[in-house]
């Protein structure tokens, strides 16, 4: 397999005591970090990794690794002497979750964010079964608008910044991508608003999930058919392209294409969810009809 060719915006980042035909593919290829270093396979595994960690306080805590491990191995002891049993870590500059199983030296000089991933509940819903729905429909909108928005940042910015895709290219692989950040974040602002005034006898939130909402991901679906058919391709025809979203990925757990996948994989959550509140409440085959528009009775 040939190298792909380097732009010059990332050779600017490489060590300039590291020859770049180190990196190519294979079992003596090299790894790249966040911040664009690569280190070949050799020098990562006897040079020591550099962790900065900005805990839930705020205060940054930097942590150095020599050795093989995963990030989770390597912030674990930092977790556990701040009694956090269930952690989450982002990259502090794009907010993308970081996958706990990554070897820790791709994250070598980076600067990550611990967060506490135990949930907090309300205990108004232990008896009140619209709350908790309703709640939850809350965490997962939130996470899903989170994590979608750093497609601009770990990909589609970079990408077009190092003419690795045209401008048409751009519109077919990432156009589809606001619209579905616009109505979502319109439908997480009154779902916080329903949950702040809650009224366990007046609050209906079927009325939120408007037609314009499900539109919006029908037409997602269609965009996202030729999205796809052009990451195939390029992922087969472009080697250039193949290794700027593997740098620009490191150590997050989302590649591009389970970003791209994500508004489709949150409308069959949706529909998931649905079904769930149709069976908590006990909606009536009359209801199911119109789905969760009925789970408020409305």
């Amino acid at each position: 397999m040939s190298v792909a060719k380097v732009p010059t915006f990332i050779q600017s980042k490489f060590r300039t005591d590291v020859d770049v035909t180190d990196f190519s593919g294979g079992a003596g290829g090299g790894v790249a970090n966040n911040n664009g270093q690569w280190w070949p396979q050799q020098l990562r595994r006897s040079r020591p990794v550099t962790l900065h960690i900005i805990l839930p306080n705020g205060i940054e805590r930097t942590i150095t690794y020599a050795g093989k491990c995963t990030v989770r191995q390597a912030v674990q002891s930092v977790a556990l002497e701040l009694h956090i049993c269930e952690f989450r870590l982002r990259m502090s500059d794009t907010l993308a979750i970081v996958s706990p199983a990554a070897e820790v030296s791709l994250l070598d000089g980076d600067t990550v964010l611990l967060e506490d991933a135990t949930r907090v509940r309300d205990e108004r819903g232990e008896t009140d079964a619209r709350f908790r729905l309703t709640e939850d429909l809350v965490d997962a909108e939130r996470e899903f608008l989170v994590s979608l928005r750093t497609i601009y940042d770990i990909y589609a910015r970079p990408l077009r910044k190092l003419c690795s895709i045209s401008d048409d290219e751009q519109k077919q692989l990432f156009g589809g991508i606001e619209p579905i950040l616009s109505v979502s974040n319109m439908l997480l602002t009154k779902l916080e608003d329903a949950l702040a005034a809650w009224d366990p006898h007046e609050t209906k939130i079927g009325s939120l999930f408007s037609k314009q909402f499900w539109n919006q991901f029908d037409d997602y679906f269609r965009f996202f058919t030729h999205a796809k058919e052009l990451l195939r391709e390029k992922q087969c025809r472009d080697e250039e392209f193949i290794e700027i979203c593997k740098l620009r990925q490191g150590a997050a757990l989302h590649t591009i294409d389970s970003l791209l996948d994500l508004p489709r994989n949150s409308y069959a959550y949706g529909q998931c969810q649905t079904a769930s509140s149709l069976h908590i409440l006990g909606a009536t085959t009359q209801n199911k009809r119109s789905g969760i528009l009925q789970v408020n009775g409305e």
